[in-house]
């Protein structure tokens, strides 16, 4: 009753059915399993998830190069975001900021000031720098974090060793009260690390602060330098952050 053993000696009619309906069973399956399979090159070996195949770093440079269409590689926000993203997953703290960032400007997606919080605590607890600052202007804002002045300023102040905003922010936190009592010749101090680096409008306060000094020297008044560039947490720091 089975499938002759010789294809090539002759078949009954009812022997001829029961092959040709084998042959249609498998090709059904052979159909089902193509549809499941991972999707494949033109090699025939199956595509791997962006960057699985990469290391964190190497995904990261991958991402960059789709973000600025370098290295042969086509400008491309979805693919940047798809070889970020996984080397973010993967704990690689500049991936982890250029997602924020990238979640902040809304490239290739709707913006999310919440998200891009998120990113960014993550890559400044690993002491990235701009990162910390991000994050200290998030608390500072109230965007993408509720308003806290205190946890701005414990940022700022860890990412002042590296990022020049930081510092002039700092100097600001300093001059105003703003997470810390006033100490204006702390502020003074600050303003005139950012200043060296080129930051203008820290150079502008220490330029008034040591006017102010001079002006005590030769006993003028003894009133606060004029707040010519202050920058309040419910004023003009919205303007400052979308500026940097």
């Amino acid at each position: 009753d089975g499938l002759p053993r010789s294809l090539g000696r002759t078949m009954t009619p009812t022997q001829a059915q029961r092959l040709v309906s084998r042959l249609n069973t498998c090709g059904a399956m052979a159909q089902v399993i193509d549809k499941n399979k991972p999707a494949g090159n033109d090699s025939g070996d199956p595509v791997q998830t962006p960057g699985s195949s990469l290391t964190a770093a190497e995904a990261h440079q991958v991402a960059l190069e789709y973000r600025d269409g370098t290295n042969g590689r086509t400008a491309d926000a979805r693919q940047f975001l798809r070889y970020c993203s996984a080397s973010a997953q993967k704990g690689y703290a500049p991936a982890q900021y250029d997602l924020g960032l990238a979640y902040r400007n809304g490239t290739g997606m709707a913006p999310s000031p919440e998200k891009a919080t998120a990113w960014f605590a993550k890559a400044a607890g690993q002491g990235h720098a701009e990162a910390q600052y991000r994050l200290a202007m998030a608390y500072y804002e109230g965007q993408g974090a509720p308003q806290n002045v205190s946890e701005a300023f414990k940022w700022f102040k860890t990412a002042a060793k590296e990022s020049t905003e930081a510092q002039y922010m700092l100097g600001l936190c300093y001059e105003n009260g703003y997470g810390t009592a006033v100490d204006t010749a702390t502020a003074a101090q600050w303003y005139e690390k950012a200043a060296v680096y080129g930051h203008t409008q820290a150079a502008e306060r220490a330029n008034a602060y040591r006017r102010q000094a001079e002006a005590n020297a030769r006993g003028g008044s003894n009133a606060k330098a004029p707040k010519d560039s202050e920058i309040s947490p419910k004023s003009g720091a919205v303007a400052l952050f979308l500026c940097l």
